[in-house]
């Protein structure tokens, strides 16, 4: 019951965290909603980040196990986010390359 109710606040926070990342980059104001991403990812992943990140799509599932699945989701929601904002900004190899993580995540 508490990792439910945890699962779902964290969900319900970057849900929220994402709708002001696309308020901001509609808006034109990218390197707002790029801090937006690095905090919701930190916040989300923790001292986990840097790490998942350096990993093989696969092999960062399998570090997380089964049970956190749903932070992966989310923060692959969130890396795909991150890949519009690159693009809003003209940067088309850093907006693939995030775009391409989001997916294989």
């Amino acid at each position: 019951m508490i990792q439910r109710d945890y699962i779902e606040r964290l969900i319900e926070q970057c849900a929220e965290a994402i709708s002001r990342m696309l308020a901001f980059r509609r808006a034109g104001e990218l390197d707002v909603a790029l801090r937006i991403v690095g905090e919701t990812g930190d916040r989300l992943l923790g001292p986990l980040r840097p790490v998942l990140e350096r990993m093989e799509p696969g092999s960062a599932v399998d570090f997380v196990g089964s049970f956190e699945l749903g932070r992966i989701r989310i923060y692959a929601a969130l890396v795909g986010e991150e890949g519009l904002i690159h693009q809003a900004r003209g940067d088309a190899a850093l907006a693939s390359a995030r775009s391409s993580r989001s997916l294989e995540l």
